[in-house]
């Protein structure tokens, strides 16, 4: 069972009123909003300030959302109108988070495949290959390993300059 939030919720509103500009449902195709269009809503009584900001927040912040913005779409108003363009700074910052959020989503994949994978052979005796006219020695499987030292492991310090280094290319990348 999936939770709601209360924006959520107010997301369903505004894509109830507004069909041509809000999208309910965050895996299908959205489009990028006017500038401003907050105001917009707080105006017209739609919503409290608060409330506008809270929603767009997490509208904002979908990946379908972030895809239409990446992709350059046109910004539309609430009723569906052309009202701008996406500049080409968005488009390489939405491009930079929707390749932040599939590795995180690829990773959260990985992290789940891999725990189910242990869960299933935790504590289950591994066999080896017979060997003939040998005694077979069954071992149980470790339940934590630890990497041993000068693994090959990077360190913070080599985190944070491949990290900064990726961010230059993809700054060369998308200033082209």
């Amino acid at each position: 069972m999936k939770m709601t939030t209360k924006s959520d919720t107010n997301i369903a509103v505004l894509a109830a009123l507004f069909p041509a500009t809000f999208c309910a449902e965050p895996w299908q195709a959205h489009r990028p909003l006017k500038v401003g269009i907050g105001n917009d809503l707080v105006a017209r009584g739609v919503l409290g300030a608060q409330e506008v900001d809270a929603v767009l927040k997490r509208y904002v912040d979908r990946l379908m959302y972030q895809k239409s913005l990446a992709a350059g779409d046109a910004r539309v108003d609430l009723e569906g109108n052309v009202a701008g363009e996406v500049s080409r700074e968005q488009r390489c910052r939405a491009a930079r988070l929707v390749a932040r959020i599939k590795a995180r989503q690829q990773a959260e994949k990985a992290a789940a495949k891999a725990g189910a994978e242990s869960e299933g052979t935790v504590g289950k005796a591994v066999m080896p290959p017979p060997v003939p006219d040998r005694k077979v020695v069954v071992m149980s499987t470790p339940v934590e390993t630890r990497p041993a030292t000068g693994s090959g492991r990077l360190g913070l310090a080599d985190l944070r300059r491949a990290a900064l280094e990726r961010r230059a290319r993809q700054e060369v990348t998308c200033g082209q």
